[in-house]
């Protein structure tokens, strides 16, 4: 069964990546992409899965081009609608713009990941109360002050309600 085969070496590779072995990280996630090679051009999630986590690795490693070429994969992968893999693409797409410096395209992915996320999860999940706060931010970035004050304060506000503790 390939798509089983695929998700034990995307677990593989999480683990990898916790001891620190990147490349070999990076091998398994791509070996898991390579058994759902027949599924690509379809909505799976265990291919925006994967295609997410390689981002987030090639993100973390200093390839953003790779990684935000890899989210876009995702969200595709992920297809229309409510999906929680839609969710968190598109939330590591908005931050990964926010980070380069591309303010209005991360509020364009950050704001529709909150909409899906807020009906797939409810109001009160803790991915909300993170990309509530990530709007923020990205309002803050382009200086539209009294929008971001609300938004970081609502997201506040769930934290606090979720008891998750601020850093």
């Amino acid at each position: 069964d390939p798509p089983a085969l695929a998700r034990h070496h995307h677990n593989l590779a999480r683990a990898m990546l916790l001891s620190g072995e990147t490349a070999d990280a990076r091998a398994a996630y791509e070996r898991a992409l390579q058994l759902l090679r027949p599924l690509d051009g379809e909505v799976h999630p265990d291919l925006a899965r994967t295609e997410n986590s390689v981002g987030l690795l090639l993100q973390a490693t200093g390839d953003l081009t790779g990684a935000r070429e890899r989210f876009v994969r995702a969200i595709a992968h992920a297809g229309e609608g409510d999906h929680r893999e839609s969710v968190v693409a598109r939330y590591n797409l908005g931050t990964l713009e926010l980070r380069q410096g591309r303010p209005e395209q991360a509020r364009v992915e950050l704001v529709q990941a909150l909409d899906q996320a807020e009906r797939l999860l409810g109001p009160s999940h803790p991915l909300v109360s993170e990309i509530q706060i990530a709007v923020g931010e990205t309002l803050l970035a382009e200086n539209k002050r009294d929008a971001a004050t609300i938004a970081l304060e609502r997201g506040e506000k769930l934290v606090k309600q979720l008891e998750i503790p601020s850093e």
